[in-house]
């Protein structure tokens, strides 16, 4: 009789489980939910440089620190911000699609990636937390993709030194194709706060955006021809075999540098179609390798995040 009366219980109990399991894995989820979300609540500090040449500890969520960590590894790694950071490329560009776009369900599905959606977040913390860093030699902006479709965005990181430069050297290609003399980046970007720069700006100009991007004058103004229909042959810039050494090397160094995602594996001299043959490619091919070992040398052993907001705001 009590076998009879235990087993009876333990079946009452599996049952009693059973009917209520989804109210168990409901609870259990809602739990983990909230001790993530306190989790990423909670308050970090971050080293930051002043006007004053000095640093203060500022405090913020978590989670915003580390998007704000993910917006520059994006930025600077994957898309070769390191470059314009240090000089050798006067401009780069990164993007982004908005959230939950109804131009199509493809674009519905893709704005939806958890890549695209985390590099939203990350630039929408960056614009929240720009005020704090002084950085007058360069811009960010983002404006709509020219090559892209509706609520497609471009993100533009420009150190304005270096493209005041490249447009005084090239000063004939601008003036005629803007149909104005002595141009400055400042006034490119003041323009760009009412119409898209690239798009309306600069026509979609690949030659004169080429320019800009670093891609070499003859490169840039050899693409835009292309693209107007001449048959002209040009090649990658990046050398393949040359991938695994500077994944290498590269990620030998920062190792310490929390990825979760493994960014740096796409840190590469920057991206092109080139006359791989021309005086111009091979100089820009040693000017990039060079600034490669520089940055490597220069974030060894620091912090990713802190450093790169310190050469942002530093002088020249």
């Amino acid at each position: 009789m009590k076998n009879a009366r235990i087993q009876k219980a333990t079946v009452n109990k599996i049952l009693f489980f059973r009917k209520n399991l989804k109210w168990f894995c409901f609870a259990s989820l809602l739990i983990k939910g909230l001790i993530w979300h306190l989790h990423q609540s909670e308050m970090v500090s971050l080293r930051i440089p002043t006007i004053s040449g000095k640093h203060e500890i500022i405090q913020l969520p978590k989670q915003d620190k580390e998007l704000l960590e993910h917006f520059f590894q994006v930025i600077m790694i994957s898309d070769s911000g390191f470059y314009t950071l240090l000089g050798s490329k006067p401009m780069t560009l990164s993007s982004y699609n908005k959230p939950f776009s109804l131009v199509s369900w493809r674009k519905f599905y893709y704005s939806l990636l958890p890549d695209n959606i985390e590099m939203y977040r990350a630039w929408k913390v960056w614009l929240k937390y720009q005020h704090l860093f002084n950085h007058p030699r360069f811009a960010f902006w983002d404006e709509a993709n020219p090559w892209g479709m509706e609520d497609d965005y471009i993100i533009l990181f420009v150190n304005q030194a270096e493209a005041n430069s490249m447009i005084k050297r090239y000063d004939k290609d601008f003036s005629t194709v803007l149909q104005k003399n002595q141009t400055t980046i400042e006034e490119l970007i003041e323009q760009s706060k009412k119409q898209p720069l690239f798009l309306k700006g600069f026509k979609k100009h690949e030659g004169l955006i080429g320019t800009l991007l670093g891609f070499g004058r003859e490169n840039a103004w050899l693409f835009h021809r292309r693209s107007l229909g001449e048959k002209i042959s040009l090649s990658g810039f990046l050398d393949p075999e040359n991938h695994i050494e500077i994944l290498q090397e590269f990620g030998d160094h920062l190792h310490s540098v929390k990825n979760k995602k493994n960014r740096f594996s796409v840190f590469f001299l920057p991206c092109f179609v080139a006359d791989i043959n021309s005086l111009e490619t091979k100089t820009l091919r040693e000017t990039y390798e060079l600034s490669r070992k520089k940055i490597i040398a220069l974030y060894e052993g620091k912090d990713f995040l802190e450093t790169t907001l310190n050469f942002l705001c530093s002088d020249p």
